[in-house]
């Protein structure tokens, strides 16, 4: 059973991939020209896509640090791992992406602005979670230090989006989610929301199937430990 639902999910998760690419192509080449910014805005339809989903990794981390603090059950902490994993790799290609819009549109690659920072603070939050994972052995220690990072790491989140509000910033202030209505027209607006849906439903789909392939990690594991242990 847990084979077959695997192997749903790394089926689905590649129909969705292939709906994301179909998007950004179709946003690469045929969504409107944008006059601010120019043709460089079109990087933005996978840097806020990315942007979104490391904040529901983020979330969902944090969702399972909460449970794995009322109960032992390891299967939580795996699935803490599974989305700092898949968070990590989203904060860091929304600042690549970042970084990309950023050059021709400031003059510079980095600057050390209230949104790009805390950003970067939550890929060393992610970061910092994995190592320690990695690191400690004693299991109820692990447990209870992942589970505050990760709630941790959750915190940051409503941080990193309220940043361009709370302090001067030269970021792009809020434009899709605001008060009084989203002031990007909608013919760019509305293929953005479809790579944000999208880019969120193959990030369930890639926290799923990373959670199923540490889980079997972790059997294997076990069973290789037990073994060794039996022939001696």
């Amino acid at each position: 059973m847990e084979k077959k639902l695997s192997n749903s999910f790394l089926m689905f998760s590649f129909v969705i991939l292939h709906v994301l690419f179909g998007l950004w192509i179709y946003t690469l080449f045929y969504a409107p020209y944008e006059a601010n910014m120019g043709e460089v805005y079109r990087v933005l339809y996978v840097h806020v896509p990315v942007a979104f989903a490391a904040f529901l990794s983020a979330f969902v981390l944090a969702f399972y640090s909460i449970k794995s603090f009322r109960s032992a059950n390891k299967s939580f902490v795996i699935y803490q791992k599974a989305c700092a994993d898949v968070g990590l790799l989203m904060t860091v290609l929304t600042l690549a992406t970042g970084s990309i819009w950023a050059k021709p549109t400031w003059g510079t690659w980095w600057e050390w602005d209230p949104r790009l920072t805390t950003t970067l603070l939550l890929a060393i939050l992610f970061l910092a979670f994995i190592m320690f994972y990695h690191s400690v052995e004693e299991w109820q220690v692990k447990r209870k230090v992942c589970s505050v990072i990760g709630i941790l790491i959750a915190i940051n989140v409503p941080i990193v989006y309220q940043s361009v509000k709370w302090w001067r910033s030269i970021h792009q202030p809020q434009s899709l989610m605001r008060e009084g209505g989203s002031s990007i027209s909608p013919e760019i607006r509305y293929p953005l929301l479809a790579c944000i849906a999208v880019m969120l439903i193959l990030t369930y789909c890639t926290l799923k199937v990373r959670y199923l392939y540490l889980e079997l990690k972790d059997q294997n594991e076990m069973k290789a430990l037990q073994s060794l242990k039996g022939g001696r």
